[in-house]
């Protein structure tokens, strides 16, 4: 069974601009971000994984001259070892440990085949757990002198007592 966030580059128009599926994980727990490489007659050659705010991939499975358990597995440097390709789960999982807030961003797994075009999945990662936000007061003019005033404050995201509360 695919992923239902699986794209094809022939996509519709309505599925090319709805909202990725979201994957919720606390601070500190393990992300499992889906990409289905269970493949119909394709074989998959290159499993790339990117975050959005990164240009080169965070982890890369190198499939061309192995199969998809003997692989070659290259996590990136910004990642390091907190990520790790599940193949045994279904649909096949990136696990990212060790969340921190700075890993909530949307995430891209692009597999490329050897016979057919290139598919990709879009994730979103919300990170629920402690974090520290920037708030910033914009005056009206002529009410305060200055274009801004900025500070920060600690906050806590708790779903189930209404949001964010002020810590």
């Amino acid at each position: 069974m695919k992923h239902p966030a699986l794209l094809r580059s022939n996509k519709t128009a309505e599925n090319r601009f709805r909202e990725p599926p979201l994957v919720e994980v606390v601070v500190g727990g393990t992300a499992s971000l889906p990409c289905n490489v269970t493949l119909e007659d394709d074989e998959a050659t290159l499993i790339l994984w990117y975050r959005s705010d990164l240009p080169n991939p965070i982890y890369t499975l190198d499939v061309r001259n192995a199969s998809l358990r003997n692989a070659k597995r290259f996590p990136s440097s910004e990642i390091g070892n907190r990520t790790n390709f599940d193949i045994a789960t279904q649909p096949p999982t990136l696990l990212l440990s060790n969340i921190t807030v700075n890993d909530a961003k949307d995430y891209r797994c692009r597999v490329d085949l050897r016979r057919s075009r290139t598919l990709i999945l879009h994730s979103r990662l919300r990170v629920i757990g402690e974090s520290t936000f920037l708030f910033e007061l914009f005056a009206a003019p002529g009410l305060i002198q200055g274009s801004n005033v900025g500070f920060a404050a600690n906050a806590r995201y708790a779903p189930d007592e209404g949001g964010v509360k002020e810590s």
